[in-house]
């Protein structure tokens, strides 16, 4: 009829499968950090994979130019050395990256959980993907500790807390019940009494005899008034508001974090957008620069030498470049992650 106990135990279960959501939450948000970034990096490499093949594409064309210009007499044989060992150094580069997108593969399918031995298509293009200044403009116009998971996590652990406390008072309440208890019951000396009612006995009138069944019923209630424990409900009690004072103060530590990591994410961010900026405009200037030089020695008015410097200048560029992309690709994950935007629907169920 009344137990302060049970009445605050309805509430946990409740409190209880909050918290198990909140922790799910969390579980997926790393999960969709890491197959993230191990997905971004497929999509780097697929992008380097042609960017091997045009390389080498436009360095065969001129080993052949220079080979032409060799047999005309107007290149030394040492110029065709030269671009074909800048040819064979590509080649097994590009060999090499391939076993590591292979890597890169395995490495998407461990953090998917994905069968190793299954084939797996990557779809999707890097082009695609917004990495600009405005991305951190949108999310500081719309931000507040509340749409962190782990935020939300401490949020559950707290009211589950604030529940464990109001458990431990509800002990020292009186608890109420009642009980009823109803049946029949025979008088009859034999097992086959149990199943007629008349065993041939002698009965004392019609309504009394040793065959015939009697009901009964029983009704009362328990009132249970604790009185003395030994302390140990004082004790108890405390040490749960000392635990719900722990996890109070968490709150003040978590927000001190969750501000340094939006700090470091912004400014990780940021500077990983300029230096792309950067590796971009240098990778322009280079092809340009490698297309010049090209078109120079095709006419007589370059060097071979100058071919090669353009062409390893802008290999060297575009690996910047990639490598740039990539880190800013990276850094934009560890944005997402803390604005609490890598599961944006967890956020309208929040509280």
């Amino acid at each position: 009829m009344f137990n302060g106990s049970y009445l605050v135990g309805l509430k946990a279960a409740n409190a209880y499968r909050e918290l198990s959501v909140r922790s799910t939450t969390q579980s997926k948000e790393q999960t969709i950090q890491q197959v993230t970034k191990a997905f971004y990096g497929v999509l780097i490499n697929k992008d380097r994979m042609n960017l091997f093949d045009n390389n080498i594409g436009r360095v065969d064309s001129l080993l052949r130019t220079t080979q032409a210009l060799h047999k005309n007499g107007f290149a030394e044989g040492i110029d065709v050395d030269r671009i074909q060992v800048t040819l064979n150094n590509l080649m097994a580069e590009r060999d090499k990256f391939y076993n590591l997108q292979e890597l890169t593969v395995h490495l998407l399918k461990f953090q998917m959980n994905y069968p190793m031995d299954q084939p797996l298509e990557v779809t999707g293009d890097i082009a695609s993907l917004r990495v600009d200044e405005g991305l951190l403009k949108n999310y500081e116009f719309d931000w507040d500790h509340t749409q962190r998971s782990d935020y939300q996590l401490l949020v559950a652990s707290r009211n589950l807390q604030n529940l464990d406390v109001r458990n431990k008072f509800s002990s020292a309440l009186p608890s109420l019940s009642a009980f009823a208890n109803l049946g029949y019951s025979t008088q009859s000396p034999t097992i086959s009494g149990l199943f007629r009612t008349n065993s041939g006995g002698v009965a004392e009138s019609e309504e009394v005899g040793p065959d015939k069944w009697y009901s009964f019923s029983t009704f009362g209630v328990n009132l249970n008034i604790p009185i003395f424990s030994g302390l140990q409900r004082s004790y108890r009690l405390q040490q749960a508001k000392i635990n719900l004072m722990k996890i109070e103060n968490n709150f003040t530590s978590l927000k001190s974090a969750i501000d340094l990591e939006v700090r470091q994410a912004a400014i990780s961010y940021l500077n990983a957008i300029k230096t792309l900026e950067s590796q971009s405009a240098n990778t322009k200037l280079a092809a340009n620069i490698a297309r010049i030089t090209k078109i120079k020695y095709e006419q007589g008015v370059g060097s071979n030498l100058e071919v090669i410097d353009a062409e390893a200048s802008l290999k060297e560029s575009q690996i910047n470049y990639y490598n740039a992309l990539y880190d800013a690709l990276i850094a934009k994950v560890d944005l997402d992650k803390a604005y609490g935007k890598l599961l944006p629907e967890s956020n309208e169920e929040k509280k």
